[in-house]
């Protein structure tokens, strides 16, 4: 027979047993507080390589996407023998067409517009063309901004818009007085090149301060000139044609840098004075990445709106200052003026050269002697003033041997 106290000693040794089992199975508080802490080391640790690793994706799209449009620029030329050209030829395809070539709004049909067959985009191109919005309806007011807009409601380009660019995702929608009617403006991240060329971005008829044939020749999207291949004077694989442009988040009150367009007139002081080390300085003294509020312009921040419009305000920029520098505008805000490109990568921006290849430009490129005056008639033709950026946006300026 098992003694009682065999029995006391069995029942109250097991459960002593499994107390102290269960006590040493448990986490304490100060455990507890460690593990929590590790895993937020962890989190800390992984989040920026994550961040990193999504950034590379949306440039390498980036990438993809500005070589597509110089692809689109070259089948172009395969079909019209001729590089897509900013107002001039297009004016002949637009219905109803104008007795006057230099009057009517219709001339303002960019290259962005016409490349439209090249990246599967045909029908709205004919719609456009044609002047027919979705319903049927036949417009009369052959205008980028104004008869494009009733397509760009319900259609985009996914081609045109830069995933990192976080103002490129959704239509900007004008609600100024008497814009209503105009709907939802679809936006762009990819501008046209218009080399060093700071006066006259928009042809207004004065060539007092340069010879017409020359700026015509300088640059590859410069309004009303027509370039082939051959035009390419210091080799295809030498001239940027496209390049990433940051859009503007707000038409009357985008303020930043990469988005904002300054208001700084002096930046063209005369026929001989032309000075882009003016532009570089509106930038606020707090904070770099907005315009201090002396230059601030409320007029229109234009930067990647109305896409086929083929003023350099809205779809064009300037080999002059480096990436990610200020806009700046000289009198008119979507014409004359200093425009940059920008972007959300770090350090530079992605540009399409003519060859069809891309190059990354950094922030740093050598972009001359900023601070000197510059006279377009002494440099056009000939050697940019404006360092390797400035020879890698002209057309013939003799730098290929050099770059």
């Amino acid at each position: 027979m098992v003694s009682r106290n065999k029995m006391l000693n069995w029942g109250g040794g097991g459960n002593l047993g499994k107390n102290k089992n269960a006590r040493q199975n448990a986490f304490t508080l100060v455990e507890l507080l460690v593990v929590i802490a590790i895993i937020g080391m962890l989190v800390a640790l992984l989040l920026p390589a994550v961040q990193a690793a999504r950034e590379a994706a949306r440039r390498m799209q980036c990438t993809n996407q500005t070589k597509q449009v110089v692809l689109a620029m070259h089948n172009y030329h395969d079909i019209h023998l001729r590089w897509p050209q900013q107002r001039g030829r297009i004016r002949q395809e637009i219905t109803p067409i104008s007795t006057n070539p230099n009057a009517g709004p219709h001339y303002g049909f960019g290259a962005m517009y016409q490349i439209l067959p090249f990246i599967e985009q045909q029908s709205a191109y004919d719609g456009i063309r044609h002047g027919a919005d979705p319903g049927g309806t036949v417009r009369t007011d052959p205008e980028p901004d104004a008869r494009s807009i009733v397509f760009l409601r319900t259609w985009s380009v996914p081609a045109f818009v830069c995933p990192s660019d976080p103002n490129g995702r959704s239509p900007y929608v004008d609600t100024r007085a008497g814009n209503e009617d105009r709907g939802p403006m679809y936006r762009s991240s990819i501008r046209l090149s218009t080399a060093d060329i700071v006066l006259n971005n928009v042809e207004h008829g004065n060539y007092s301060h340069f010879d017409r044939g020359q700026w015509l020749a300088r640059a590859p999207f410069i309004e009303w000139a027509e370039h082939s291949m051959t035009s390419f004077r210091d080799g295809t694989s030498n001239t940027v044609v496209v390049s990433e442009s940051a859009i503007s988040a707000s038409l009357t009150s985008d303020f930043t840098i990469k988005g904002g367009i300054a208001n700084r007139s002096n930046i063209y002081a005369g026929v001989n004075d032309i000075n882009a080390q003016r532009c570089m300085e509106v930038r606020d003294t707090v904070n770099k990445n907005l315009i201090a509020a002396t230059y601030r312009n409320t007029d229109g921040n234009w930067r990647g709106q109305r896409i086929f419009d083929s003023r350099p305000g809205f779809t064009g920029f300037n080999t002059i200052l480096p990436p990610n520098s200020p806009n700046c505008y000289r009198d008119n805000v979507n014409s004359w003026g200093i425009f940059s490109v920008s972007s959300y990568h770090t350090g530079g921006v992605s540009a399409g050269m003519g060859d069809g290849s891309v190059r990354f430009i950094t922030e740093t490129i050598h972009c001359g002697t900023l601070d000197a005056a510059y006279k377009p008639r002494e440099y056009f033709g000939t050697t940019s003033p404006f360092g390797v950026w400035g020879a890698l946006g002209s057309l013939n300026g003799s730098e290929s041997a050099t770059l």
